[in-house]
């Protein structure tokens, strides 16, 4: 990987948010297609598939009618928002333990400011795979990351979402 040379920012996605908080918090829904709705009705719209259920083409903003025709065994969840909201305080509990330089950006999203030490490349990568393995370590391993690193926050989101 190239990563240019003055990198200054670490910006961490939680991915499949709220789907990987209900796999990670019931063991039957692991390795299952599932799909996390605000309500649970045929015309709701789906707000966080599985990688499961992505791989049936189940999308973010697709109904639940559509989502049930593309994957028929899909699990649908209401959403449990004060899990999703613990998950959040554990990860940024997490990522303060890395940097004082942290701003949350949204319940699945942050950004780490680096230190001067920080923004040499070789320093920035390892720092973002050792907060991989803690996120992991601490929310769970079905808890996946995506963690992007770049010269302003906006290049560091599209690095992340790249991954």
């Amino acid at each position: 990987m190239i990563f240019p040379q003055n990198t200054k920012y670490l910006f961490i996605d939680m991915n499949a948010f709220f789907a990987s908080c209900e796999q990670q918090d019931n063991v039957g829904y692991r390795h299952k297609p599932v799909a996390v709705t605000p309500i649970n009705t045929d015309t709701g719209c789906i707000i966080s598939p599985s990688y499961e259920a992505k791989a049936y083409g189940v999308k973010t903003g697709c109904s639940v009618r559509e989502a049930k025709k593309l994957c028929p065994g899909i699990i649908i969840i209401e959403a449990h928002v004060k899990k999703y909201l613990q998950f959040n305080q554990q990860l940024v509990r997490v990522l303060f333990n890395f940097s004082p330089f942290v701003t949350v950006k949204s319940v699945d999203e942050a950004v780490i400011c680096l230190s001067p030490a920080e923004k040499n490349s070789e320093v920035a990568l390892k720092l973002a795979q050792d907060i991989k393995y803690q996120i992991s370590k601490n929310l769970g391993r079905y808890m996946r990351s995506s963690i992007g690193i770049g010269p302003n926050v906006w290049l560091s989101k599209m690095a992340a979402e790249s991954q």
